[in-house]
């Protein structure tokens, strides 16, 4: 049987399949990162690594430093914020569940939630870090030491301060969003740049020779580039179910499917799709409906 060797394009380990399972989702055996199986090209007995960007392939093992291991000038905190303060506010930094389910694409909706919940991490300046090279990389959390802020893997679990990217990159690996994800790339190094170069002009900051316009933010400005990619994203869900409704197939329901399904007649992908749509749509705006009356309740 035909098989051939690829390259993880987080850890750079080279994996051997076989050539049937291109497209397949497999688990690195390094870094434990979900990947997609590349096409399989013969002849070639090792497969290029996809080309990195700047922040999309961003991970722990990318960074290669530890508390323990640092050897490199730590980044000094210019927050201001008492340590007794600052220790307080981590402690309160908001955990949530993870996705069950493997994201390989990333939709708008998944957006939303990343940018919402990266706001929350970082609304407290003791949390918030700027972003900053450590030659060719970039940090994007570390933890208190006396007085200065050692560089630390975002995704480590002694991490105490985020830079903005730092707490978008760790929400997508809570959702659970695959390195490889359609759309990753497009969302750290096109759609949050865009929005972070506005903020600035609209703050009439020119970033530095040397920088870009993620380096060139402060905390407020980071946090009114999340809420902008808040409005944009909602937006686009917004948009999205109203596509959903004019698409909406009249005239067929769960129960008309279940019907057809069991006399044999033909059921289309079209009709199931719409279907699951709107059926979980309700339920969702039933559960909301819900959640609203025990809060109302109890307050």
């Amino acid at each position: 049987m035909s098989t051939f060797k690829f390259s993880c394009p987080d850890c750079d380990v080279h994996i051997e399949t076989e050539a049937s399972s291109v497209g397949c989702v497999v688990e690195c055996p390094q870094c434990s990162e979900e990947l997609v199986i590349p096409a399989y090209h013969p002849g070639k007995v090792t497969m290029p690594v996809a080309a990195r960007s700047k922040h999309a392939h961003a991970h722990h093992s990318d960074q290669k430093t530890s508390v323990a291991e640092s050897t490199a000038t730590p980044i000094y905190d210019h927050s201001g914020v008492d340590p007794a303060t600052a220790e307080e506010v981590v402690s309160k930094i908001p955990e949530h569940d993870a996705l069950k389910a493997h994201v390989g694409a990333l939709s708008s909706d998944i957006k939303l939630e990343v940018v919402r919940w990266a706001f929350r991490r970082i609304e407290h300046p003791a949390v918030w870090m700027k972003l900053k090279r450590q030659g060719s990389r970039y940090v994007y959390a570390g933890i208190k030491k006396g007085e200065v802020i050692e560089p630390i893997s975002y995704d480590h679990a002694d991490s105490e301060r985020f830079t903005m990217l730092g707490a978008i990159l760790l929400e997508l690996k809570i959702q659970n969003v695959s390195m490889s994800a359609e759309g990753r790339e497009e969302f750290l190094d096109h759609e949050i740049v865009v929005v972070c170069r506005k903020v600035l002009v609209e703050n009439s900051v020119k970033p530095e020779s040397n920088q870009d316009s993620l380096e060139a933010l402060d905390h407020g400005q980071c946090l009114s580039v999340l809420r902008q990619l808040e409005g944009v994203y909602l937006n686009e869900c917004e948009h999205l179910d109203d596509m959903m409704e004019s698409a909406r197939l009249p005239g067929v329901t769960m129960t008309d499917l279940v019907k057809r399904a069991e006399q044999g007649t033909i059921v289309t992908s079209n009709e199931v799709l719409s279907v699951l749509y709107h059926e979980t749509h309700v339920l969702n705006r039933r559960i909301e409906e819900l959640e609203k009356l025990i809060k109302t309740r109890l307050s």
